[in-house]
């Protein structure tokens, strides 16, 4: 076989392989929930953000550097080990005044105006009653070298 041939037979292997990931996006979860900007950055050992179930509920800026989404910031540790982060807005209700509660030792909160109830224990933020077809709107969450936990969008 020759040398150009060889490499067309060789791009066109590699462009089989890789043409699903080109014609194909990471779209995000559509929630309803409309895009605010969002930076938190907490000390986990301050927060007392240690063991599962612990959780962060901002429901205003604390400092100025603070952007909290649409309705708020509520991170979790789940059960897997993770922090998640989800906009405390209800997906049900779509009104950044209208919030879902603190978790409880489940990690489940509840939106007081629908009722609807939002499990965040494995990050999912999904609702259990199917009041709402919206899971939470969720936001990235990244640990720095100073033990910092960070959300962004």
């Amino acid at each position: 076989m020759t040398k150009p041939i060889f490499k067309l037979i060789l791009a066109s292997i590699v462009l089989a392989i890789m043409a699903p990931a080109l014609f194909t996006s990471c779209k995000p979860v559509e929630t309803g929930i409309p895009d605010f900007p969002v930076y938190i950055r907490r000390n986990i050992d301050t927060y007392k953000l240690i063991n599962f179930g612990s959780y962060l509920y901002i429901d205003q800026r604390q400092l100025d550097k603070d952007r909290i989404g649409y309705g708020g910031i509520l991170v979790v540790k789940a059960f897997d080990g993770f922090f998640y982060a989800f906009d405390l807005a209800c997906t049900n209700e779509k009104d950044a005044s209208i919030l879902i509660g603190k978790p409880g030792e489940t990690l489940i909160s509840t939106c007081e105006s629908c009722g609807e109830q939002y499990d965040l224990s494995f990050g999912l933020g999904i609702p259990t009653k199917k009041i709402s077809k919206l899971p939470l709107k969720r936001y990235s969450t990244a640990i720095d070298e100073y033990n910092y936990l960070i959300v962004t969008p």
